[in-house]
């Protein structure tokens, strides 16, 4: 299990100022999923690569990479496959 680590727990998003919550990288375990359930984690799927987004924003269902500027939409192919 990979998971990325970040600087803050408290880094808002910079289209609606909500708190982001990390996202999670590898095979999900039962506490990985039930945090994800309570929204306090993101899992992003099994490929974790140099330019993946490490923050997301449950509120505009949008994830970030660590500049804040880079994002990728919750319905994008990525994180349907």
């Amino acid at each position: 299990m990979e998971k990325i680590k970040v600087t803050s727990k408290h880094v808002k998003c910079p289209i609606c100022t909500e708190i982001m919550v990390e996202i999670h990288y590898g095979m999900p375990n039962l506490k990985m999923t039930k945090e994800a359930k309570q929204r306090k984690i993101f899992i992003g799927g099994c490929i974790l690569s140099d330019d993946s987004p490490i923050y997301h924003c449950y509120n505009c269902r949008k994830s970030f990479c660590a500049d804040l500027k880079t994002n990728i939409d919750e319905d994008d192919d990525w994180l349907q496959k």
